[in-house]
């Protein structure tokens, strides 16, 4: 779902609103084949983006700064899983990161005459959380160019082991320890 940076020519088909997306990419396809430009089948493939991923992206593009701060953040709240950090804290910097790039993707949402309904907003903070949980992610993401949308990440995203509920003997042995 998500690629490294595109070209030039592919990337600007990342900023182009999805109403305009097909015209724009079958204009920049056949401009890019009688230049005769390897680019044009990669150009081709990129698929009409959602209205919540093109959200997603314009609040990446135009915001480094937030995404540098989510990243920073899921990294910080990765380690504090792991005892090693404050998980308050990193909890709150990851909040404050995805709640700025959401209010972002509502005003891009806006300029295009759509609205930001809940289901939406929905889609576009579990698309950009999950890209920034994902190190394959994160240069697309940092680049605005999220090639579909990605569900929202589960506890899974903190470790790469499962944490095993205690035993039922260790339950009973830790209330009655004294």
């Amino acid at each position: 779902m998500a690629r490294a940076k595109r070209d030039d020519a592919s990337a600007a088909l990342f900023r182009v609103p999805p109403a305009e997306f097909v015209a724009a990419r079958r204009r920049l396809v056949t401009e890019l084949r009688a230049a005769k430009r390897d680019a044009d089948a990669k150009a081709a493939r990129l698929r009409k983006p959602t209205v919540a991923l093109w959200a997603a992206n314009q609040a990446a593009h135009t915001n480094r700064h937030a995404v540098d701060a989510l990243l920073d953040a899921v990294r910080r709240l990765k380690q504090a899983h792991l005892g090693r950090g404050d998980l308050r804290g990193a909890i709150d910097a990851q909040r404050t990161a995805l709640d700025g790039l959401t209010a972002s993707a509502r005003e891009q949402l806006g300029a295009i005459a759509h609205a930001a309904t809940p289901e939406i907003v929905a889609r576009v903070s579990a698309t950009l959380l999950a890209s920034a949980v994902d190190p394959g992610a994160h240069d697309a993401l940092r680049a605005g160019q999220l090639t579909g949308e990605r569900p929202a990440p589960g506890f899974e995203a903190f470790g790469a082991g499962v944490v095993k509920a205690p035993t039922r003997a260790a339950r009973g042995a830790r209330s009655r320890a004294p």
